[in-house]
């Protein structure tokens, strides 16, 4: 009779042991970003920054990542009519400005023709915690819907490459 029960206590527990091990796994891949569920980890330093992931963010740059280089975003994560855009711009999608202050402390700072042209992309976007941050003093002069066009062409250059 304890062979029995030795065999039965082993049926019992190999569902529950897989089980743990199953949800540890799953734990494990969810917190790495690694999952097949996680498809809306940011691939790039462009997306975690129009996500407002700032631990995404500092996390790319230590791996090198430079914040002004224009990469691929799912069109989800910005609009559908926007899917290449540099961090910076992402941070301003977010409407970030801590974002933007991580990118200058973490990344470069901004010089003031990068500080105007994105400024103008933050009235464009109506984003005017952002704008006001990027031009202090108030004076942003631009043309009114250029910068987020400018932003938007790319989309379609790109699709017009393919």
């Amino acid at each position: 009779m304890r062979a029995t029960s030795r065999i039965a206590s082993y049926i019992l527990a190999v569902p529950i042991v897989t089980a743990v091990v199953v949800i540890l796994v799953v734990i494990v891949f969810d917190r790495t970003g690694l999952g097949w569920w996680s498809h809306d980890a940011p691939r790039n330093i462009a997306e975690a920054a129009a996500m407002g992931r700032a631990a995404e963010v500092v996390r790319f740059l230590r791996f090198g990542d430079d914040p002004t280089r224009i990469l691929p975003v799912r069109p989800q994560i910005a609009f559908p009519s926007t899917t290449y855009l540099t961090a910076f711009e992402g941070a301003v999608w977010s409407r970030s400005v801590q974002l933007l202050r991580l990118l200058e402390e973490e990344g470069l700072p901004l010089d003031d023709a990068m500080r105007g042209r994105l400024a103008c992309l933050a009235v464009d976007l109506e984003r005017a915690n952002v704008a006001a941050y990027l031009a202090p003093a108030g004076e942003i002069r631009c043309e009114a819907g250029a910068a987020a066009s400018e932003v938007t062409a790319r989309t379609a250059a790109a699709e017009n490459d393919h």
